[in-house]
C-alpha cells in the first residue's frame, strides 16, 4: 500500500472496521482523525488516538 492511498483511507475512515492495534497487539481507539496536512510535515495534524492498555 503506498503513502497517498493510506492518506486517502484514512481522512475518509474507509475501513472495513475501527480494530486498530500497535504494534504489541494492543488495541488502539481512535479519538480524533485530525486534519489532513497537505504540506510539508506529519500527514494529519491534531489527530488523537489512546492506547487500550496501561503501563
Amino acid at each position: 500500500m503506498n503513502e497517498k492511498l493510506l492518506q486517502y483511507l484514512w481522512n475518509y475512515k474507509v475501513f472495513t472496521n475501527f480494530n486498530f492495534k500497535d504494534t504489541n497487539g494492543n488495541l488502539i481507539e481512535i479519538i480524533d482523525f485530525g486534519k489532513w496536512n497537505r504540506d510539508s510535515g506529519p500527514d494529519f495534524l491534531m489527530a488523537k488516538i489512546k492506547s487500550t492498555t496501561s503501563f
